[in-house]
């Protein structure tokens, strides 16, 4: 009877698991989604990997979206081969500076006692 029940779960778990994986992917090559990308490059994407620097770079660097600067900035603790956190890190800082951000959770840590 349990091998039954594992032959039936088994199948609906691996289909279940592919549709997942097939949105993600689709979010990250076709809708550019950052934080997708990071995720399956966390799987072990090499293709989802190396969308991350080119889309930190637009979604951060040049258009100051501190969530995809955030995504980025803390891929240093994840698998995977993510780009230098360093860059995208420093832009939080210097947007939580600025002013812009300054009720995001993340520049908390930036704030003046």
């Amino acid at each position: 009877m349990k091998k039954l029940i594992y032959l039936l779960v088994a199948p609906i778990l691996f289909l279940m698991f592919t549709a997942c994986q097939s949105e993600a992917e689709k979010s990250c090559f076709e809708d550019k989604n950052l934080g997708d990308c990071v995720y399956l490059c966390h799987q072990g994407n090499n293709r989802a990997c190396a969308l991350e620097m080119p889309l930190g770079q637009q979604q951060c660097l040049e258009q100051g979206n501190i969530d995809a600067c955030t995504q980025v900035c803390y891929t240093s603790e994840l698998e995977g081969s993510h780009p230098p956190s360093d860059p995208f890190c420093q832009k939080i800082e210097s947007l939580c500076r600025s002013g812009q951000y300054s009720d995001h959770e993340e520049c908390q840590l930036y704030r003046e006692p």
